[in-house]
């Protein structure tokens, strides 16, 4: 019962947080909206963690008999990895005609779309593995690695460039999800290498992921809806494909629980 109430009110500090931040993006509220929706992502997290963290007898990462569809949602994130591909090729090819160089962005693009094709090729696995239970994935265990070295070469190229974070929401939400992906895709690549039941951590940064990744999504969206932001901008790219890894984070999470 008080896992329920906990998760239940930690979900509504998320959709308080995804409203603050639409409204931030959308009309540039001020830093006091601002600081609200960091309040809010913060309080949403530690209702997650405290449910999360305080159980121990959870089933296993991997219950390929799943209610929950796991197979499609890996196959979209393969199709989100697909995206970024096209994303990083889209952004080298700018990055080559432009006039200002700036050191080190054309190895670590090159780097990311390296990763994000074997990232697509292992999301593909994932759900092979879902949909026919004759097959595991976890027999090519190295590339469980790959979505964990996308997601470094994307934290290299945001330090490489600026973000505002004190005003643009969007930006350090941005960063916040990349820190959860960081989280979510060590403890799965580690679930997977392991075989071993999932760990307390596993289903909490499984939850923290959800909750950036779509929070992620909302800031752009806003942004876009307002003309803040092109439709087809790296950005937007980066967010469609956080929100297919938050949906299969979701529901990795669930999947878990419902067979602990």
């Amino acid at each position: 019962m008080a896992y329920s109430v906990l998760t239940a009110l930690s979900l509504l500090a998320f959709a308080a947080a995804g409203v603050l931040i639409a409204l931030q993006c959308a009309f540039g509220l001020g830093l006091g909206i601002l600081a609200a929706a960091y309040l809010m992502i913060l309080v949403s997290f530690i209702l997650l963690a405290v449910p999360s963290l305080k159980r121990n007898d959870y089933a296993g990462a991997f219950v390929y008999n799943s209610k929950y569809k796991m197979n499609v949602l890996a196959y979209l994130c393969a199709g989100g990895f697909v995206l970024e591909t096209v994303s990083c090729a889209l952004q080298l090819y700018e990055y080559f005609t432009m006039d200002r160089i700036i050191f080190g962005i054309a190895p670590v693009l090159i780097a990311t779309a390296v990763f994000a094709v074997l990232s697509a090729f292992s999301m593909a696995l994932v759900g092979m593995s879902f949909g026919d239970t004759r097959y595991d994935f976890r027999r090519i265990s190295a590339v469980t690695y790959a979505p964990l070295a996308w997601t470094v070469c994307k934290i290299i190229y945001v330090i490489l460039g600026y973000a505002d974070i004190r005003s643009d929401a969007s930006q350090l939400i941005k960063i916040i999800v990349l820190i959860c992906t960081v989280c979510f895709f060590y403890r799965f690549s580690f679930e997977a290498v392991t075989g071993e039941n999932a760990s307390q951590r596993t289903v909490f940064f499984s939850g923290v992921m959800f909750i950036s990744g779509t929070l992620f999504f909302v800031s752009r969206l806003a942004l876009t809806l307002s003309a803040q932001s092109e439709f087809f901008g790296a950005d937007n790219m980066f967010a469609l494909t956080m929100t297919f890894v938050s949906l299969f984070a979701f529901f990795f999470r669930k999947n878990i629980i419902a067979n602990s």
